[in-house]
C-alpha cells in the first residue's frame, strides 16, 4: 500500500530499549527499525525518507535522558520549565520545516505523531504514550487522504495541546482531542477538510461522498447499494467507510469491556427515534435528508465509527450509568438533527460528540444529585421501632 510506512519497531519498543540498554542502543535500534522496515516492505512503493529514520533515532536517543530527568529532578517547576523550553524549540523547528517544504509527502500523520511523542510525553509515563498514539491514529482515520501534511501537523497539535494538555493532560480533558483537532481544521480550512473533490485521490478521479450525494438528491448514488455502503465500497475517510469493519472492532471493544455498551446502544436509539420523527415531515420538494431512513444513517458518514470509537472515550464521556444512556441518546439525536437541519454540512457526528462532551459533566452531576437526594429522603423518614 503506497500510503503506509511500515516500521519494525514501535515507539514503545524503542523507548524501552533506550531506557534499559542506554541512549546509544536506543538510537541504533530506532534508526535500524525504520531502515529495515523500509527495505523489507516499502522499496517498490515509495521513496526513502531520512526524516522518518531521524525521528525514530532521536526518539531512541532522547527517551533515556527524559527518563533520567523525571527520575532525578524533584523540582516540579524546573521540570516544567525544561519541558516548556524544549516544546517551544521543537515546535518552532517543525513549523519552519513544514512551511519550507509544502510539497513534502509522508503518506499520513505518523511523522507528526512521532514528533509530538518526543515533545509531550515523559518516557516513564507509558500510558501517555498510548493515549497520544490512539489520539493521532483516530485523527488520521477521520481526515481526507489528500489533506496537506502541514495541516495534519497543525490539527493534531491543536487537538493535543488545546484540547488536552491545557486542561492537565491525560485523564483531565473534557473533549475528545482528535475531534477537537478536526473541528479546528474544519472551521479554519474548510476547503481541504470538506467538499466533493477531496476524497478519492486515485488516478485523478474525484467524487462526492455518499452522504454528500444523498443530501443533494435524497437517495444513494445509482451505482451504490446499501450493501456497498455497509461493506465500505464507497469514497470517504479511511476510518468511516466500512461499517462492517467498524462493527468487528467495536464489538471486540464491547466484549473486552473497554467501551461502554450503554453509550453505543443509547446512540443508536437516539438516532433511530430522531430519524423516525424526521421521516414524518417528508415532503416532495422539501429537504432531501428527511428521506433518509435510520439504517442509511447508520452506514453513511461517520456515525458508526464515532459512536463505537469516539463517543466511548472514557475520559470525555459520562461516568455514571444513567449519564451514559443520556450521553449516547443525545449524540444519536444530534447527529440526525445536524444532518437534516444544516444543509451546508451533511455530516454531524463530530459536532454532536463535541456537544455531548460538554453535557457529560452535567449528566453525571444530575444523576449523582438525584442519588444523594434519594438517600437523604430515605434517611429523613421516621424510623419505626418494633415492639413499641
Amino acid at each position: 500500500i503506497p500510503f503506509l510506512r511500515i516500521s519494525l519497531g514501535g515507539p514503545a519498543i524503542i523507548i524501552f530499549s533506550s531506557i534499559f540498554l542506554g541512549p546509544i542502543y536506543g538510537l541504533a535500534i530506532g534508526a535500524a527499525s525504520d531502515i529495515l522496515g523500509y527495505f523489507i516492505f516499502d522499496p517498490k512503493n515509495m521513496s526513502f525518507f531520512p526524516q522518518i529514520t531521524a525521528i525514530y533515532a532521536l526518539l531512541g536517543l532522547s527517551a533515556y535522558f527524559i527518563f533520567w530527568l523525571f527520575k532525578n529532578i524533584k523540582n516540579v517547576k524546573l521540570m516544567l520549565l525544561i519541558e516548556g523550553i524544549s516544546f517551544v524549540l521543537i515546535l518552532a523547528g517543525i513549523t519552519v520545516y513544514l512551511f519550507l517544504n509544502p510539497n513534502l509527502q509522508l503518506y499520513g500523520n505518523s511523522y507528526t505523531l512521532e514528533l509530538w511523542q518526543k515533545i509531550l510525553i515523559p518516557s516513564a509515563a507509558f500510558v501517555l504514550l498510548l493515549g497520544l498514539f490512539v489520539t493521532s491514529l483516530f485523527f488520521a482515520l477521520i481526515v481526507p487522504p489528500t489533506i496537506p501534511l502541514w495541516q495534519v501537523a497543525l490539527g493534531i497539535s491543536f487537538g493535543v495541546i488545546i484540547g488536552k494538555e491545557v486542561f492537565g493532560g491525560t485523564g483531565r480533558n473534557f473533549m475528545n482531542p482528535a475531534l477537537v483537532g478536526r473541528a479546528f481544521l474544519f472551521f479554519a480550512y474548510p476547503a481541504q477538510i470538506s467538499g466533493d473533490a477531496v476524497w478519492v485521490p486515485v488516478d485523478g478521479y474525484t467524487g462526492a461522498t455518499a452522504l454528500s450525494f444523498y443530501s443533494k438528491n435524497g437517495h444513494l448514488p445509482d451505482n451504490m447499494s446499501f450493501v456497498d455502503a455497509f461493506i465500505g465500497n464507497m469514497p470517504g475517510c479511511i476510518g468511516e467507510v466500512s461499517t462492517l469493519g467498524i462493527l468487528i472492532g467495536g464489538i471486540a471493544l464491547l466484549l473486552m469491556r473497554i467501551s461502554s455498551s450503554r453509550i453505543v446502544i443509547g446512540g443508536i436509539i437516539g438516532l433511530i427515534v430522531m430519524t423516525i420523527i424526521c421521516n414524518m415531515f417528508v415532503s416532495p420538494n422539501g429537504n432531501p435528508m428527511l428521506n433518509m431512513h435510520f439504517h442509511e444513517h447508520l452506514v453513511l458518514g461517520g456515525f458508526a465509527f464515532g459512536i463505537f470509537f469516539m463517543a466511548t472515550d472514557p475520559v470525555s464521556a459520562a461516568f455514571t450509568g444513567a449519564g451514559k444512556w443520556a450521553y449516547g441518546i443525545l449524540i444519536g439525536a444530534m447527529v440526525v438533527l445536524i444532518r437534516v437541519v444544516n444543509p451546508a454540512y451533511p455530516e454531524g457526528v463530530m459536532l454532536a460528540i463535541l456537544f455531548a462532551n460538554c453535557w457529560a459533566p452535567l449528566f453525571d452531576y444530575a444523576v449523582s444529585q438525584i442519588g444523594i437526594n434519594r438517600r437523604k429522603r430515605i434517611a429523613a423518614r421516621p424510623k419505626v421501632i418494633r415492639g413499641e
